[in-house]
C-alpha cells in the first residue's frame, strides 16, 4: 500500500515534517498547492515559521511589522524574485525589505533626492507644514542610488491615505511614531546586513579549514594537527578575504 499524499497527513505530523525541512524548502513547498499553502499560512501555523526563525544562529528577531512567513522568505537566502520568481535574484535589499529583481524593483520604486525632496510631494502627503519631517521620517527609504533615494511607491500612498484624514495634532503625533518606528527599521536592516555578511564569511571559512588542513597534512604537519585542538579558531583559518594559500604563506615557508 502506498503511503497517504502528504496533503492528507494529519497536521501535528504536517508540522513536525514543516519543522524538519530546511527553510528554503519550506519556503518552496509553502507554494506547491493551495493546501499546504493554507496550512501553511493558517494562524495555528505560526510556530513553525517562529521555530525555523529561532533556529538560525545570530538572525536578528523578526520585526513586528512583518509576519514571520514574510521575514523567513527574505532571511532564507533565496535567489528568486518576489515579484516575477525569476532565478538569478539574491540580493535582499534590506532597507525596504524585498528582494526583486532589476525590472519589478523598477516598477515599485520611486526615486527622489532626499536633501531636496519634490515640494509637490510633501503637499500630496499633507506634510507641508511640517518642514522638517523627511521622507525617511514617514517610509522605508533605500540608501542614495545614482538617481537618488528610493521607496516603495505603493508604502507612501498608504501613508498619504492615513494623512489625509487626521487634522494637524493627530498628523504631529502620527508623525513622531513613525519617526521611532523608521529608527528601528533602519537598525533592524543594518543587522540584517551584518548578519548576511557573517553567513557569506561562515561558508567561506566552512571551505576554507579542509583545504589548510590537506595542505599542512600534505607538507608533513598532519601529527602537529592531530595535537593544535584550536586549529579551527586559528586567525589565518577565520580569514575570508584571502586564499588558503595566503593564509599558508607562514607555514610553508
Amino acid at each position: 500500500m502506498s503511503p497517504p499524499p502528504i496533503t492528507e497527513l494529519p497536521p501535528e505530523m504536517l508540522g513536525e515534517i514543516a519543522i524538519r525541512t530546511s527553510l528554503a524548502d519550506l519556503i518552496h513547498l509553502s507554494r506547491t498547492c493551495k493546501s499546504l499553502h493554507r496550512f501553511l499560512f493558517a494562524h495555528n501555523s505560526r510556530y513553525i515559521w517562529k521555530a525555523k526563525l529561532a533556529s538560525i544562529e545570530g538572525l536578528p528577531a523578526c520585526p513586528a511589522d512583518l509576519s514571520e512567513y514574510a521575514y523567513a522568505d527574505l532571511v532564507s537566502l533565496s535567489t528568486s524574485c518576489q515579484g516575477c520568481d525569476a532565478s538569478g535574484c539574491a540580493t535582499v535589499d534590506w532597507d525596504l525589505r524585498v528582494r526583486l529583481c532589476q525590472k519589478c524593483l523598477s516598477a515599485v520604486i520611486t526615486t527622489f533626492d532626499e536633501a531636496r525632496p519634490p515640494f509637490r510631494l510633501r503637499v500630496r502627503l499633507g506634510v507641508a507644514k511640517f518642514p522638517s519631517v523627511k521622507i525617511r521620517d514617514l517610509v522605508r527609504v533605500r540608501s542614495p542610488i545614482p538617481h537618488g533615494c528610493a521607496f516603495v511607491t505603493k508604502e507612501l500612498d498608504a501613508i498619504r491615505a492615513e494623512l489625509k484624514t487626521m487634522d494637524v495634532r493627530t498628523k504631529a503625533v502620527f508623525i513622531k511614531q513613525r519617526k521611532a518606528m523608521m529608527v528601528e527599521v533602519r537598525l533592524h536592516a543594518d543587522q540584517c546586513r551584518a548578519w548576511v555578511a557573517s553567513e557569506v564569511h561562515a561558508k567561506i571559512r566552512s571551505k576554507r579549514i579542509p583545504l589548510i588542513r590537506e595542505k599542512l597534512i600534505s607538507l608533513g604537519w598532519g601529527n602537529e594537527l592531530e595535537i593544535y585542538y584550536c586549529f579551527d579558531d586559528h586567525p589565518p583559518c577565520r580569514r575570508t578575504g584571502r586564499t588558503y594559500s595566503c593564509a599558508l604563506g607562514s607555514h610553508s615557508a
